[in-house]
Order: structure tokens, then sequence, then C-alpha cells
């Protein structure tokens, strides 16, 4: 059973210890690439020198040779340093973005994206994925030992922001191996059904964990900080009534692109486990959803996506299973992603609102299980869905990760 579904990881680069994460990301690209390093470095610094201007110091970079640039590891680190100048520029003053980026850091950022097949903003796969680094390097793999290789700033917020979210997708792995494996045998004929119950019994518990990471936000990102200052750094250039005509790359194109800013729903753990369980967001929420995994995702992991998607669905196989103790699992299963659903919705709706809406509602803290409705996501607010209670009788409502909208979802 440990060989069932290992052939598919391999063909998407999906690796059994460490999934979709870096296991060791590079944390310098040499001399040469120095001075986009270097600037990082200093862009807090700089923010608190009223004397001193990001864009006139993105504006005096040298327009350096991407060529240079090799290996995956080289360009994933090179996206997440444009990535840092790139918003910093843009959003130097946040009611005032600049509609323009330079060549210096347009014609680079967009031919690393290329190559990666990738958009050049900042996003999850390189701002999380493969910037990460231990603070004591014989120390545990959990929050409080983690950091970013690079950053918009040097908040302890900010390294919680994009960590939590690499934590919570390590966390899934367990989920995904156990989908994976259990569509390889829903193949097998007869379907060996007893080996089910310990792999939704795996998958259920992953979730769990996956909850337990995420409630680690709550606690390690304050909201107002984050709506005031970080906020409108990973604000992105579509739909912005600030930027509404997108950006334009100069050097690359004279048409603006217009290009979300950083989503959770850039993350491939969740819509691995929908693709696995059968669940299908419909409505605006299906489309963000859609949008967020074809044209923000690597392709390897929008390809793992798809093939999933392809596969058996585990909510008919397990539906018509002989095993009610698999019927029991898969349901209790799919009660967790509802509950992480749910729970991410909560911190959706602290992060996103201004910070004087916080104090007059209810706080429910992610992985609580006390009930009730919460605020919703997005300025125009919205309920959480009901209670997992009457899931059996009803279609899974699953609230969407960023957008605040709710639409039903569908068994496939």
């Amino acid at each position: 059973m440990e060989d069932a579904g290992r052939r598919v990881m391999e063909e998407f680069g999906f690796c059994p210890s460490w999934g979709f994460l870096e296991p060791a990301p590079l944390e310098t690209l040499g001399s040469y690439f120095s001075p986009w390093s270097r600037l990082v470095r200093e862009l807090d610094s700089t923010r608190a020198d009223p004397t001193a201007s990001i864009r006139e110091k993105v504006e005096q970079l040298p327009l350096l040779d991407h060529e240079r640039l090799e290996s995956k590891a080289e360009l994933q680190l090179a996206h997440t340093l444009l990535s840092c100048l790139g918003m910093s520029y843009v959003f130097e003053e946040p009611s005032c973005p600049r509609p323009c980026l330079p060549e210096v850091l347009a014609v680079p950022w967009t031919s690393v994206s290329t190559r990666l097949a990738i958009p050049p903003i900042i996003i999850h796969s390189t701002i999380s994925l493969s910037n990460w680094r231990k603070i004591d390097p014989s120390g545990p793999f959990e929050l409080s030992n983690l950091t970013t290789i690079f950053s918009l700033d040097t908040t302890r917020d900010l390294e919680a922001f994009f960590m939590v979210p690499l934590l919570v997708e390590l966390a899934s792995l367990p989920a995904v191996k156990a989908i994976l494996t259990a569509q390889e045998l829903a193949s097998q004929s007869p379907v060996p059904w007893p080996l089910f119950p310990g792999l939704l019994a795996k998958a259920t518990t992953a979730v769990e964990e996956m909850r337990r990471e995420l409630g680690q936000l709550h606690t390690s990102c304050d909201p107002a900080t984050f709506y005031h200052v970080h906020r409108p750094l990973l604000s992105g250039w579509k739909d912005n009534p600030l930027l509404p005509g997108g950006l334009t790359y100069l050097g690359v194109s004279p048409e603006p692109l217009e290009l979300s800013g950083g989503s959770a729903a850039q993350s491939a753990a969740l819509q691995l486990l929908d693709a696995g369980l059968g669940v299908e967001h419909q409505g605006a929420e299906g489309e963000f959803l859609a949008t967020m995994r074809e044209s923000y995702m690597p392709p390897n992991q929008r390809g793992l996506i798809e093939r999933v998607r392809e596969g058996p669905s585990l909510h008919k196989v397990c539906s018509e299973s002989p095993l009610e103790e698999v019927r029991e699992g898969f349901e209790a299963c799919l009660e967790e992603l509802v509950k992480f659903r749910t729970d991410h919705l909560v911190l959706v709706a602290r992060y996103r609102r201004r910070p004087h809406h916080n104090h007059r509602r209810r706080q429910v803290h992610p992985g609580a299980e006390e009930t009730g409705e919460v605020g919703g996501a997005g300025e125009g607010g919205g309920e959480a869905p009901g209670g997992a209670g009457h899931r059996r009788h009803a279609p899974r409502h699953l609230p969407q990760e960023d957008q605040g909208r709710h639409e039903e979802s569908r068994w496939r």
C-alpha cells in the first residue's frame, strides 16, 4: 500500500516528506545580484528615513542580466526578491500606488516569472514555500523556530503570516498521500475496503493538524498591524480602484497587466483535498478558486490537482462501500474539512476588516469548537456557514477562502 500513489507524486514533484515545500531553499544569489538583496534588506530602514525613498532607490538599481540565473532555486529566490521590491515600489504610498513599474524591475521580474510559469507578483509558492529557514538549524520545524529568508519588512507579524500557510501545507501531507493511495486502491478489483478506514483516519488527523497550525496565526500576527501596514503591501493590481487599469511593466509591454495579490487560495493543499474528496465549488467562488489554481500556482501543483480531480471521487467510492466504517470515516474527514474552512473564514474576517470592527463581534478563535455565526470575510461582510449539524442532509457549504462569497458546493 505504501507504493500506491508514489508514481503520481514523483510525476508532479510532490515529495513524500516535504510536499511542494522546498526542503533546502537557496539563501543567496551571489555578489552579481547583491543590489536586489541589499535593497530588500534596507526596506525597513528606508521606510523609517523621512529623507529616503524606496522608489528612488529602486529606480537607481542597475538592469541586471537575468539570464545569469540558471537553476530553479535561483529563479525562485530571484522571484522572491523582485516581489519584495516590486510590491514595496508600487505601494510605498498605499493611497497613491504607482501605475508603472520601472524597467530595472519589470524586465527581470517578468522574465523570471515566465521561466517559472508563474505571474510577476507576490505569490504563495515563492514568498512562503521556498522562502523559509530555521532560526536554530538544529531546532524543531515549528513556527517559533521559522523565519523568512527575505520579506517586505522584518516584523515577526509578517513572518508568521507567511510561515503559517507553509506549516498548514506541510501538515496536509498525510491527507494528500492518503487520498492518492485511496484513489489507486479504488481502481483495483476487488476494492480492498479494509484498508480505507486507516487511510481516512490519517486524512482526518492531518486536517486536525492543519487547523492547529492555522490557529497559531491568531496569536502571532496582530490584526491592526496587518490591516494598516501589511495588507496594502500585499494588494494586487486587479479590481483595485486605485489601479483601475492595472500595472504597466515598462520595457516589457505597453499594455498593463491585471494581477491579484497574495491569497491563501494559491496553496495547493486545500484544493487537493477538495479534489480528492469530491467537493466542487460553484459560482463566483468556484471561478475564483479556478483562477488561483490555473494562473497563480506553478504547473506541477495545478497539475497534481487536476490529476486528482480526474481520478476516482472518494465521495462516490466511499458511499458505495459495503463497510459502514468506510462511510463513517469519510464523513468524519469531511466534517473536519468543514471545520478547517470555518476556522479560516474567522481569520479572514479578523484580518481583512478594519480593526475597529473586530471588537464589536463575538470573537471565535480558530480551532475553537464553539459554533454559531461569526463575521464574514471581505469588506462587505457575510456569514460563516452553519455548523456541521445539518451536513448529512444538505449540500456542503464551504466558505470561499478570501472573498467572502458563499456559493453552495456540490459533489462530483
